[in-house]
């Protein structure tokens, strides 16, 4: 009996080895894929982002768009959803503002001055625009984008925050209206620089000289001639010399003088330039310049 039981005990084990041997093998675990980019987190309206910048130290991201914008609606399923852009995004507080919304998303689009469409806008947690694109970017240049605005909010986030311990900081008031005009924000600009003038006598002359001259460029864009031709004058007027800056405020002023039809005022001021900075980029510009009078 023991031995009967035995061979149907070593039968049943071979039987059990041919039956695994011939089963398939489990499937092998695909390897895992990698999650899709979560894309960029927006807030739900722009007060809602504002506390966050503010609470975070952030600066902002302005969305502005509208249903019928065919590039708007790109931005949203190529570029936001690329890893590296929403990467980046993650140092900025997003919105959107549709321009044809609310009554507050419209006022939104006019204040910042919105005119055509996209336009993503760069704010500081305090709601100061200082950075604006109007126009589609791939996910390659929006990147760079964001990367420029980010540089930008550090300045702008220093000189705002040196503003809030003394409004009247010459330093700050010349750096942010600096980085305004620089950016084709001429309007914010200018009244930053207006500010700064009043109060930049503890500045270094060449800044001095410097704020005057881009002063002088930022009242002529808005039409202010004799303004903008008297800040030139009082930029050359400092002292000591500062050549670079001399050189480049004699040159406007030259050209400040043949604008109004002065012509042997605008002969003069160029010659002074070569005087005073025979070496750099503004005498090439005055020797053709003074080629070119009659």
């Amino acid at each position: 009996m023991f031995a009967k039981a035995s061979s149907r005990g070593v039968a049943r084990a071979l039987l059990g080895l041919v039956l695994a041997w011939l089963a398939p093998a489990p499937p092998i675990a695909a390897a895992a894929e990698p999650a899709a980019p979560a894309g960029i987190p927006w807030e739900k309206d722009f007060k809602s982002a504002l506390r966050s910048a503010k609470a975070a130290g952030k600066p902002i991201m302005v969305d502005f768009w509208a249903s019928w914008c065919h590039w708007c609606h790109q931005l949203d399923e190529t570029t936001y959803r690329d890893a590296k852009v929403a990467g980046l995004a993650r140092d900025f507080v997003a919105v959107k503002v549709n321009t044809e919304g609310g009554l507050e998303e419209r006022q939104l689009t006019s204040q910042y001055g919105v005119e055509t469409l996209p336009t993503i806008a760069f704010l500081s947690p305090q709601g100061r625009l200082f950075f604006l694109r109007s126009e589609f970017e791939n996910p390659e240049r929006f990147s760079a984008t964001l990367e420029t605005a980010r540089a930008l909010a550090k300045d702008t986030i220093a000189w705002e925050a040196a503003l809030a311990k003394d409004h009247h900081d010459a330093a700050a008031l010349a750096g942010l209206g600096h980085l305004l005009v620089g950016q084709g924000l001429v309007a914010n600009g200018r009244e930053l620089l207006r500010e700064a003038r009043k109060s930049d006598q503890g500045l270094a002359v060449a800044e001095r000289k410097r704020l005057r001259r881009e002063l002088s460029l930022a009242e002529r864009q808005a039409s202010r001639w004799a303004e903008s031709e008297r800040l030139l004058e009082e930029a050359v007027a400092l002292q000591p010399v500062v050549a670079e800056e001399d050189g480049a405020a004699l040159f406007a002023l030259g050209d400040a003088y043949l604008q109004r039809g002065d012509v042997a005022r605008a002969r003069t001021t160029w010659k002074r330039c070569l005087e005073l900075a025979p070496d750099g980029p503004w005498a090439a510009r005055s020797q053709h310049a003074l080629a070119a009078l009659p």
